[in-house]
């Protein structure tokens, strides 16, 4: 959908907003059961166990929080990012 050389200039945000939301947006914006919570936030069940982790998309489904994503543009993408990413979902996902 977005060029290589595009992709490579834009960062975490633009690549959200460029390509993930409208994704994601037409698959499950219009459905009022489902909600999508877009940038930096966090989970009530994260901020009852005071762990300060901000997520890029929590996806709710009946007002249950049901997934949770980390974006990265190209220019960040290490292995170092991709571990505490993971790590940051994993953590996220056991206090859910």
């Amino acid at each position: 959908m977005l060029p290589d050389d595009y992709i490579e200039k834009c960062s975490e945000t633009s690549i959200i907003a460029k390509y993930w939301c409208q994704l994601f947006e037409s698959f499950f914006g219009t459905d009022v059961k489902n909600f999508l919570q877009w940038g930096e936030t966090m989970s009530v069940a994260c901020r009852e166990e005071k762990m300060k982790v901000k997520l890029d998309l929590r996806f709710t489904v009946n007002n249950v929080e049901s997934s949770i994503s980390e974006f990265a543009s190209q220019g960040t993408t290490t292995e170092g990012k991709f571990f505490n990413d993971k790590l940051k979902s994993a953590l996220v996902t056991k206090s859910i």
